[in-house]
């Protein structure tokens, strides 16, 4: 199977909202709460996980489309990115299956438990998510169906108007014991961006050739749509419209509403990362330079190995400082937040370095060869 291509600003993307995932979840310590304003999720009331598998989507949506188009090629794909998931998903479990030991659970049922899905690595739940988003994929991939999007785009959204209609956590009560998500309702995020991403080679002409005064209109609709949307996030219970859901039950389920804030960002973010009309270019340049720093690409070029780095540091932040004073808390929290930013860094490093060193003996073995 043809290597997947690697486009530099996404690497950028996934790695901006890694640390922004990792400052998130140290902030869960109620005495370093203050990292929620290094990251976006104060400001928007958006986590990072939400753009991950719209992200993730997108880029399988071109995978599929434009790049695998035999029923070979898609399902070898497929299967490999199964395989990819669960071996990880095992990986970032480790410790909660150490923890689980030294609690004094059962060693026959811990194992059964992590080995099915039933639990896992704190904060690792977008693992299994990815999980059942490409195991939803399955069965289209067998009937030939994904031909037919609408087909696809149909039982998605089947999937997900059920699971606004109960409170079960995970897929329908699937792995809710540790998933705080309703992944029924995450599917469908997935499943949209894909078809989104079919499209992935058209869009960026598309808005190029959109005239400026729609851009103006386009952005300034987003920006007053998201405003009220944030000031008065009022999310009605889609099994009683007169009353709100209430506390982070609307994040967990995906509420529409939350669904159509993700879509208003990701719609802005794009038209700025695309147009460079001279009253965009200062944002146009500094997303552009921003996403393509070479420290932000390293940690999301590596972005599902790094998401099983990020559940390890925090286990070691619970299980070492969580205990400690406020002054050694704050600084352990940076400390980690810098090692977690600075290990890719180090692996690439020292690869290109190595490359280098290599490339001088290729040479004259070449030459010997001659």
């Amino acid at each position: 199977m043809a290597s997947q291509p690697r486009l530099s600003i996404f690497d950028g993307l996934r790695g901006h909202l890694l640390i922004g995932m990792v400052l998130v979840h140290l902030s869960v310590d109620p005495d370093i709460d203050w990292l929620l304003y290094l990251s976006h999720s104060k400001l928007l009331f958006l986590r990072d996980a939400e753009f991950f598998v719209f992200i993730s989507g997108l880029l399988v949506g071109y995978l599929w489309y434009q790049k695998y188009t035999s029923q070979a090629e898609k399902k070898a794909f497929l299967s490999n990115r199964l395989s990819t998931i669960y071996r990880y998903y095992l990986l970032s479990a480790f410790p909660i299956f150490v923890l689980s030991l030294l609690a004094g659970n059962t060693f026959s049922m811990t194992v059964i438990n992590i080995l099915t899905m039933q639990s896992g690595g704190a904060y690792s739940d977008v693992l299994p998510i990815y999980f059942i988003c490409f195991l939803i994929l399955g069965p289209f991939v067998l009937v030939e169906a994904l031909n037919r999007p609408s087909i696809l785009f149909a039982a998605s959204f089947g999937i997900y108007a059920a699971s606004q209609l109960t409170a079960l956590q995970g897929f329908f009560g699937f792995s809710g014991a540790f998933v705080a998500f309703d992944i029924a309702a995450w599917q469908f995020l997935f499943i949209s961006s894909l078809l989104v991403g079919r499209h992935a080679l058209q869009i960026p002409s598309y808005v190029r050739g959109l005239d400026a005064k729609v851009i103006v209109a386009l952005l300034a609709v987003i920006t007053v749509t998201f405003g009220y949307l944030r000031i008065t996030p009022f999310f009605p219970d889609p099994m009683d419209p007169g009353h709100q859901l209430v506390g982070s039950t609307a994040r967990f389920g995906l509420h529409p509403l939350y669904l159509l804030r993700i879509a208003l960002i990701v719609a802005f973010v794009s038209i700025i990362l695309i147009r460079e009309d001279v009253w965009l270019r200062p944002l146009h340049r500094l997303g552009h330079w921003y996403f393509n720093l070479s420290v932000l690409r390293n940690v999301g070029k590596y972005s599902i190995q790094m998401f099983v780095f990020h559940v390890y540091v925090l286990v070691i932040y619970q299980v070492v400082f969580s205990w400690a004073d406020l002054m050694i808390k704050t600084l352990a929290a940076l400390a980690l937040v810098v090692l977690f930013i600075a290990v890719p860094n180090v692996v690439v490093g020292l690869r290109r370095r190595a490359a280098i060193n290599d490339a001088p003996e290729a040479s004259q073995q070449k030459r010997r060869v001659a």
